[in-house]
């Protein structure tokens, strides 16, 4: 009867991250409103009220606790492991070892403060808590990810997305990785050069929240599900 209810607690807890948009924060609002003994959770681990950290998926059949860490806040995923912050403000990495599938555990000294983090292979962006972006890209050839460095020109950073475009000239298509910076005064700024350069947008501002929209239903049906950013603005407000 307990692994029934626990399965079932898992099945709810799962397809409600999927209606709402899985974000760490909504995750730990989803699992400290349920009882379970579970501070938040992903697709593919969770975090206990006790601050340890639980993952499965890929070579793990079941939840395998990651020894080393402790006083987990959030995990952010990763090829091959995930980046973890912890309560002193301190960043993690934790990957698996290609030749024992053993779990390995190293500090990541360059982030501190982890608030918002985005990875769409190889590629890899992070902000920390003052508002800087940094960036480190996995090399294709040996899937080797060296240290994470500041982008140049960007700072007072609060959240980052990014997206796909592509466009058709002349029978020839073009495509190119977009990436939405929101700042702290609540301007947007942008790049589609890879971070060689970053401009403002235009008639943008008072923007409070970036929000990245995934189609739950679509990705269970047939792949990877399309997805649109969603700008929200501060709300007006008129004076008689």
């Amino acid at each position: 009867m307990m692994k029934k209810r626990n399965l079932l607690v898992s099945m709810v807890m799962t397809l409600t991250a999927c209606l709402t948009l899985w974000t760490p924060e909504a995750a730990t609002a989803v699992a400290s409103s349920s009882g379970s003994g579970i501070a938040s959770y992903g697709p593919d681990y969770l975090i206990k009220d006790d601050g340890t950290l639980w993952v499965w998926g890929e070579t793990k059949s079941v939840p395998t606790q990651v020894h080393g860490l402790s006083d987990v806040q959030a995990s952010f995923p990763l090829w091959n492991g995930a980046l973890v912050t912890t309560k002193d403000g301190s960043v993690w990495r934790w990957t698996s070892n290609a030749r024992t599938m053993a779990i390995e555990v190293t500090p990541v000294p360059e982030l501190k403060e982890l608030t918002n983090f985005q990875s769409r292979y190889p590629r890899h962006l992070a902000v920390t808590g003052e508002g800087t972006v940094y960036t480190s890209v996995t090399s294709t050839n040996d899937n080797t990810t060296p240290p994470f460095a500041p982008v140049p020109g960007l700072d007072h950073v609060a959240a980052i997305s990014q997206y796909y475009e592509s466009n058709k000239l002349n029978n020839k298509v073009s495509d190119w990785q977009r990436y939405l910076f929101l700042k702290t005064d609540g301007t947007v700024w942008t790049s589609i050069d890879e971070l060689a350069t970053s401009k403002q947008i235009p008639n943008l501002k008072d923007v409070i929240q970036l929000e990245r929209v995934m189609r739950c239903a679509r990705m269970a049906v047939s792949g990877p599900g399309r997805s649109r950013i969603v700008i929200y603005r501060k709300p007006i407000v008129t004076r008689p």
